[in-house]
């Protein structure tokens, strides 16, 4: 059930995770761009973490702590499953951005998900947030011509996604 890559492990979520999960999902940073409500106290942000670790623990999801030497740094989840077609959510720590951490965890759970038996992975961003377009590009994904817009927190957000096939 576990992924290792050189510097990560992505591996179902554990009760050491709680205190670090709960502070990615109350980063004002982090809710910019990762679509979760706006939770004001760590109780509230609970029952998503607990939703989070029950899903990474069914097969027929793909739901991952992603770990730097066990210290939990980011979690990947599925967003939608649609026959041999799977999009992908992703998420690192403000502290831990810009060291390759997304990259190599996504480059990572394409590979895994291949040899799962799907053919497609989709990912997608707003288009203000050339990080997470860069993270795909590097990880092999092209953009494709697929947009949507989406409200999030009183704006309207252009989503590009981008895709690679096995």
């Amino acid at each position: 059930m576990s992924i290792t890559t050189a510097r990560l492990t992505l591996r179902p979520f554990c009760e050491a995770d709680q205190d670090a999960a709960i502070g990615i999902l109350m980063d004002s940073e982090v809710k910019k761009t990762y679509m979760i409500p706006d939770y004001e106290t760590p109780e509230a942000a609970m029952p998503l973490l607990q939703r989070l670790q029950q899903l990474s623990l069914e097969e027929n999801r793909f739901v991952r702590a992603i770990c730097l030497q066990d210290q939990l740094i980011g979690f990947m989840n599925d967003v939608e499953i649609v026959g041999k077609r799977i999009e992908l959510g992703y998420v690192i720590a403000t502290a831990h951005k810009g060291n390759g951490y997304a990259t190599e965890a996504l480059t990572a759970a394409i590979a895994a998900l291949f040899d799962r038996g799907f053919e497609t992975v989709r990912c997608g961003a707003f288009e203000e947030n050339p990080a997470s377009c860069r993270v795909m590009a590097k990880s092999g994904m092209k953009p494709i011509e697929e947009t949507e817009f989406i409200q999030y927190r009183g704006k309207n957000h252009r989503c590009v996604y981008y895709e690679i096939n096995k």
